[in-house]
């Protein structure tokens, strides 16, 4: 059961992320496989293997601002402590971090 809620969590998450950057053509595209990803990385922040969760918090630093939003959301809202903690450390390390050149 409670891995259903974070599913749909998930989902819900990528949609609203897919919805947010509404375009036309490639770009729209993109965005929302984007925004996928970065809904299915943060649910990896969670996942049973130190590995992943490793390789999501590596893959989401990388992607720096891209991953702000989906990341302030999931420190905020997200129904599993792991994640809000891992997301919440993710936030203060990008936003902290310089911009990019």
């Amino acid at each position: 059961m409670r891995r259903i809620f974070f599913v749909s969590c998930a989902t819900v998450t990528a949609i609203s992320l897919a919805t947010s950057g509404l375009s036309v053509g490639d770009a729209g595209k993109d965005k929302d496989k984007e925004a996928m990803r970065i809904a299915k990385l943060i649910q990896q922040l969670a996942d049973i293997k130190f590995e992943a969760r490793m390789t999501a918090t590596k893959e989401l630093e990388a992607l720096g601002q891209k991953a702000l939003p989906a990341l302030r959301n999931a420190a905020a809202t997200n129904g599993d402590a792991e994640i809000r903690e891992r997301a919440k450390r993710l936030v203060r390390k990008i936003a902290e971090a310089p911009p990019p050149k």
